[in-house]
């Protein structure tokens, strides 16, 4: 509606993927010559996404109102923002003329992609000459081999030549800034609450009863004057009048009468006792906020660790060279099982330190021995300690995680293509909950959201048998995946 252009909607449609196309393919271009120019494809990779990073960081600092904002448009990312190219009429400055939003963006287009495909070209041709006519006198350094043991040798494959190292430290970087910077809103009540509960938290003794009774003796000077009202003594507008001069002792009053009720309620089951719960909460996640994104993020570091893992194997042809060795590839494939479990435990550790984190630096973990139905919210749960419940989730997100790490290798196995092993993790593990974010909430029960959330489930009927029946699966999922690829890696015959 804001364009200048005499277009029709069907025209504009057309202008629309002409433009992306045309951004995809500078972005194609510059990634295939950072992987020309590279010897290794993390280095390749990390070169790509650097260019492209610093074009989105420069867009980002400087403002559009800036002298230098031709710099801010003529960019990579702001090729993509095709609605902002043909949709909007903007002149930028260009030493103190005005000049078009178009023509800055289509001159750096073409010089975008004139320079990289000419340096494309300029390096592919380069060496296939020198493949071709190599020069006479050339030294070959010889390389001395060195000692290595299988572990040390695939766990070097991982995380340095599949560059799973590199993700798990920006990983773990992520989730730490996460947890620096979040912040919990505490309202007053809550405030209020705390300091109740972290009091009398636990079993319910004698001295909880006489803390709780001198507590109750800061709020006298109410019970006066609403015993007074109920007498006759002053009437319900001159109450009224006095009560608002004790308006914030009135607030805390209401929060000190919903510990007490609590506390009468505890004989409704044995062994129950006073849980603060708003951390346990926050940490099961019952509001359901954080488990769609966790599983996202898991399910993308997974797809970008394992994807490559026996993939790289058949691309290269070591499939063959592994076979007539003394340990053959049975011992290869055990290794490289043994390894992403324990990669796995790593990724499990760093998606869950954060909120493990903030709930303790905000709220607090109290009464680990207490039976999980002291929170009303788990009021249908079985007899379970807190503590079970912890465990229950670090075992449930292990269990996922391990799933797609396993899945994702043995789609690594069957396709033996990197990219197309990663693309199809992603399909099956991360579409979903992508979707969800999105807007479409449902499309989360499809994938492994449910083995991540399963703590929030059991504080509904019937989550303590999901409690039993995922975790089963998921194991069944993980022996399948093991057989399958000691099957076809580890027991294959040398061709």
């Amino acid at each position: 509606m804001r364009s200048t252009w005499k277009l029709t909607v069907g025209e504009y449609i057309g202008c629309f993927f002409l433009t992306k196309w045309a951004a995809a393919l500078i972005c194609g271009a510059w990634v295939m010559l950072a992987m020309l120019l590279s010897r290794r494809m993390l280095t390749g990779s990390v070169g790509a996404l650097a260019l492209i990073g610093a074009n989105l960081a420069i867009r980002a600092v400087i403002p559009a109102t800036s002298r230098w904002n031709v710099i801010k448009y003529a960019n990579l990312v702001s090729l993509l923002r095709t609605n902002e190219l043909i949709g909007a009429y903007r002149n930028l400055y260009w030493f103190g003329h005005p000049v078009p939003l178009l023509l800055v963006e289509c001159i750096a287009a073409t010089v975008f992609a004139v320079g990289f495909l000419m340096a494309f070209l300029a390096v592919f041709s380069r060496h296939v000459f020198r493949a071709a006519c190599p020069r006479a006198g050339i030294r070959i350094r010889r390389r001395t081999s060195r000692f290595t043991t299988l572990p040390r040798q695939e766990t070097y494959k991982l995380l340095v030549m599949q560059g799973a190292g590199l993700i798990l430290v920006l990983f773990a970087l992520v989730q730490g800034y996460t947890a620096v910077t979040t912040e919990s809103y505490l309202d007053v009540d809550e405030i209020y609450y705390r300091y109740y509960m972290q009091h009398v938290e636990g079993p319910l003794t004698r001295k909880s009863i006489d803390w709780l009774t001198e507590q109750n003796e800061e709020f006298e000077p109410i019970y006066k004057l609403q015993s007074a009202m109920n007498a006759g003594r002053i009437s319900t507008q001159e109450g009224q009048a006095a009560l608002s001069a004790y308006a914030a002792l009135q607030q805390k009053m209401g929060v000190f009468q919903r510990v007490v009720s609590m506390a009468q309620n505890l004989n409704e089951k044995p062994r129950s006792q006073m849980v603060y719960e708003t951390g346990w909460l926050k940490l099961f996640d019952t509001a359901d906020r954080q488990d769609v994104t966790d599983t996202l993020a898991v399910a993308l570091v997974c797809a970008l660790c394992f994807s490559g893992l026996f993939a790289m194997e058949r691309q290269t042809g070591m499939v063959h060279v592994i076979a007539p060795t003394p340990l053959g590839r049975a011992a290869t494939v055990r290794c490289k099982l043994r390894l992403a479990g324990a990669v796995c435990a790593v990724i499990t550790a760093v998606s869950l330190l954060p909120r493990f984190w903030i709930v303790i630096r905000d709220y607090g973990l109290g009464a680990w021995f207490a039976p999980v139905y002291s929170i009303s919210e788990y009021a249908s749960a079985p007899e379970i300690p807190m503590f079970l419940m912890a465990a229950l989730l670090i075992l449930s997100r292990y269990l996922a995680v391990l799933c797609m790490a396993l899945a994702t290798l043995a789609l690594s196995q069957r396709i033996g293509n990197a990219f197309g092993a990663l693309f199809a993790s992603l399909v099956v593990f991360a579409l979903s909950p992508a979707l969800a974010l999105a807007g479409l909430e449902k499309a989360k029960w499809c994938g492994m959201y449910l083995l991540v959330h399963v703590c929030a489930l059991v504080a509904q009927r019937g989550g303590t048998i999901l409690a039993i029946v995922l975790p089963t699966l998921c194991g069944a999922v993980c022996w399948c995946c093991d057989a399958y690829l000691m099957d076809c890696f580890g027991t294959e015959k040398q061709q």
